[in-house]
C-alpha cells in the first residue's frame, strides 16, 4: 500500500508539544518527512535545545504515524529550530495563544520570609531539585524580582525561547526555571515600582508554557507586598511557606509577613527554620550559631507546623555559587538529608 504524504501529515497533527498546547504541524514543527517504501523519516524542529519534553514527542510521533496503514518503520530525526524559522512563526497573524497558566492539578507552593538573608532562594531551589530526585515534574518562578539569585543556583545562562509570543523556560537539573534575572545583566539592578510589578509576574504566570507540572515553587521577594498579593489573586490555591532562622530577629519579622499573608487570603501551611546549627566535624556536637527557638515560635504564632530544621554547611553555600543544589552535589551530607525530608513533607501538606 502507498503511503500518501497527506496521511502523514494528518498523524502529525494528532502530536501536541506539551509545552505549548498545539499540533506539530500548527506550530511549524514539522521539518521535512520522508516516506521510502513502508519507512517514514520524521523531521522536527525543537523548539529550544535540549527540550526537557523531546522523549515523549517522539513517542507519540512513533505511535500516531506508525498507525497509518502501510507503514512499518518510523524515525524521528529531533534538531533544533533556526532563528528565521523562529521569526516565520512570529509573524504569523491571526493566531493569538490563549494566555497559559499551571494546571489545576499542580500545586502552587511560594517560598517567603520575613527578612532578607535568611536562605530563602537556597531553601527554593534545594526543594525544587528534591522534587525532582521524588519523581515530580517542577517548575520554579524567582519572583524576587530585586534580589534574583535562583539562575546562578542552578547554572542557567540561557534566556527563555519565545514561540508564538509564549515563553518557554529554560531547564537545568529537571527543574524548568523562569526568572526576571535571564532579562538583564546580571549586575545590573531591576528598578521597578507601581504597575510594573504586579503586571510582571502577571506576565511569568500566564503567558509561559510551563507545561505539565506537579509542583510550582515561587521564591518570593522577603516580605507580603505586589508580588505576594498578585500571585495570590492570579493563584488562588497559593500555599505558602515561611522560612526563617532561629534568631528572633529573623523569626519576629516573619510572624508580620505570615500575618500579611493570612489577610492576603495565603494560607501559610508550613515553616522552615534555615541554619538552625552546625555540626563538629570531628565530634559531631551541635553548635547553636544562632540562638534557638525561632523556627518553633514562628510555628506556633503562625498556626503552622516546623517541617524542618536545616544545619548549616558551608558545603550549601559552596555548591550555590557552582550552580549545583547540594541536595545533588551532596547528597549524603546533613544538610541535603534535611532538605529532602523537607521536600517530603511538603507532599503531605
Amino acid at each position: 500500500m502507498e503511503i500518501r504524504e497527506k496521511d502523514i501529515s494528518e498523524a502529525l497533527s494528532r502530536v501536541n508539544d506539551p509545552e505549548l498546547g498545539r499540533d506539530l504541524v500548527d506550530l511549524g514543527m514539522v521539518r521535512e518527512t520522508a516516506i521510502d517504501g513502508g519507512a517514514v523519516k520524521v523531521t522536527i524542529a525543537l523548539t529550544i535545545p535540549g527540550c526537557p519534553m523531546k522523549d515523549r514527542i517522539q513517542a507519540d510521533i512513533k505511535r500516531e504515524v506508525g498507525a497509518v496503514a502501510g507503514v512499518e518503520t518510523v524515525d524521528v530525526v529531533m534538531e533544533t529550530r533556526t532563528a528565521e524559522e523562529k521569526e516565520a512563526l512570529a509573524r504569523k497573524r491571526g493566531r493569538e495563544p490563549k494566555p497559559l497558566s499551571v494546571g489545576a492539578d499542580t500545586e502552587v507552593i511560594g517560598i517567603a520570609s520575613g527578612k532578607g538573608g535568611v536562605g530563602k532562594s537556597t531553601i527554593a531551589v534545594n526543594l525544587a531539585a528534591s522534587l525532582v530526585q521524588a519523581g515530580y515534574r517542577v517548575g520554579l518562578l524567582a519572583a524576587d524580582i530585586w534580589g534574583f539569585s535562583v539562575p546562578r543556583m542552578l547554572g542557567i545562562t540561557e534566556r527563555p525561547s519565545v514561540i508564538d509570543k509564549v515563553m518557554v523556560p529554560p531547564a537545568r537539573h529537571g527543574i524548568k526555571l523562569m526568572s526576571t534575572g535571564f532579562f538583564v545583566e546580571e549586575d545590573q539592578p531591576i528598578i521597578w515600582r507601581g504597575p510594573l510589578v504586579p503586571r510582571a509576574i502577571e506576565q511569568v504566570l500566564t503567558q509561559v508554557a510551563w507545561g505539565e507540572l506537579d509542583y510550582l515553587l515561587l521564591d518570593l521577594p522577603p516580605g507580603t507586598g505586589d508580588v505576594t498579593i498578585t500571585a495570590a489573586k492570579l493563584v488562588p490555591r497559593l500555599k505558602l511557606v515561611m522560612v526563617t532562622t532561629p534568631q528572633p530577629v529573623a523569626s519576629k519579622v516573619a510572624v508580620r509577613g505570615g500575618h500579611m499573608a493570612h489577610k492576603a487570603g495565603v494560607d501559610v501551611v508550613g515553616v522552615i527554620e534555615n541554619m538552625s546549627f552546625s555540626i563538629c566535624g570531628h565530634c559531631g556536637e551541635k553548635n547553636y550559631l544562632f540562638g534557638k527557638g525561632g523556627g518553633l515560635e514562628l510555628s506556633e504564632e503562625l498556626g503552622a507546623p516546623l517541617i524542618a530544621q536545616i544545619p548549616f554547611d558551608p558545603i550549601g553555600r559552596e555548591s550555590a555559587d557552582n550552580g549545583m543544589p547540594v541536595v545533588l552535589a551532596a547528597p549524603d551530607s546533613p544538610v541535603a538529608l534535611a532538605l529532602r525530608r523537607a521536600a517530603a513533607k511538603l507532599v503531605e501538606l
